[in-house]
């Protein structure tokens, strides 16, 4: 399996896992959801996988459009290497972690997810792509969406 059809089929095991979470953890756990589907649209591009790159924004972006609309109208537009290249949304990505805040527990429940299911992949973009904020052990009603206001790309 390529990376290409193996990163798509990793984020719809994990797009799945989270959006059948329970209502109590699925808020904090799916903020997790839009920076690793740029992170894997932006790299599939980057390796130069561009029809993979065009079928997994297709196939995901309907996912984000309701808090994303402006940067997924944006990301929708790089379709190359040279795209990339000037892309200062595509640019600022690449450069800049992304904050997610969640729970300890969420968090833990996500780790042990993505390492039971030999997710790597997914595993890998975490570690590279993402900074967590946690907070306590359990999540605080309202507090998911907190993390949309310190995206990077919300000011470009």
């Amino acid at each position: 399996e390529s990376d290409s059809s193996a990163f798509s089929k990793s984020y719809g095991i994990l797009r799945s896992w989270v959006h059948n979470s329970l209502d109590l953890y699925k808020a904090e756990l799916s903020t997790v959801l839009f920076p690793i589907f740029v992170h894997g649209f932006l790299g599939l591009i980057k390796r130069d996988y561009l029809e993979e790159a065009q079928s997994f924004f297709k196939k995901y972006r309907a996912d984000h459009l309701a808090r994303h609309d402006d940067e997924l109208r944006r990301l929708g537009s790089v379709t190359n290497m040279e795209h990339l290249r000037e892309s200062e949304l595509a640019k600022t990505y690449l450069d800049t972690k992304m904050t997610v805040r969640m729970c300890s527990y969420s968090f833990e429940l996500l780790v042990a997810f993505l390492h039971q299911n030999k997710l790597m992949l997914l595993l890998s973009t975490l570690n590279e792509k993402i900074d967590f904020d946690i907070y306590g052990p359990s999540p605080i009603v309202g507090e998911a969406g907190r993390s949309e206001e310190r995206r990077v790309g919300k000011e470009c």
